[in-house]
């Protein structure tokens, strides 16, 4: 093996280990920060929107968001009209009663269709 290969070979070695490094220490930063962010906003949005979905399950369900509207407008009369504004684009919130069953879902934010919900383990729920 001449010196040129090796000393090639060497190169990419380092410069492979390099880049894992470097993206190993991207994710774990980005992941970081992502975790925080929704550590964030969950205390935020949690209060509007149990008041929403209070409301909507209680009083009014046919004047409550539904998935054409995208969460984005509420009927009149409704006392909580301004609850959508106060909640982070693409809140996604369940009501359940208490034997485990949803009693009402809804989504904020600009997509033009609904979600389906996350799968959430019973152990979380009860």
């Amino acid at each position: 093996m001449t010196l040129r290969s090796r000393l090639l070979f060497l190169v990419v070695v380092i410069v492979a280990s390099g880049l894992m490094v470097l993206d190993f220490v991207t994710y774990t930063s980005l992941r970081g920060y992502l975790i925080g962010q929704v550590d964030h906003q969950l205390p935020v949005d949690e209060a509007p929107m149990s008041e929403l979905l209070s409301y909507c399950a209680t009083y009014a369900p046919q004047a409550c968001p539904d998935e054409s509207s995208s969460g984005s407008a509420i009927g009149g009369g409704n006392p909580t009209q301004q609850v959508p504004e106060l909640l982070s684009p693409g809140t996604f919130g369940e009501m359940f009663d208490s034997s485990g069953n949803s009693i009402d879902a809804l989504f904020t934010g600009p997509l033009t269709s609904v979600p389906p919900p996350p799968v959430v383990s019973p152990a979380v729920i009860g």
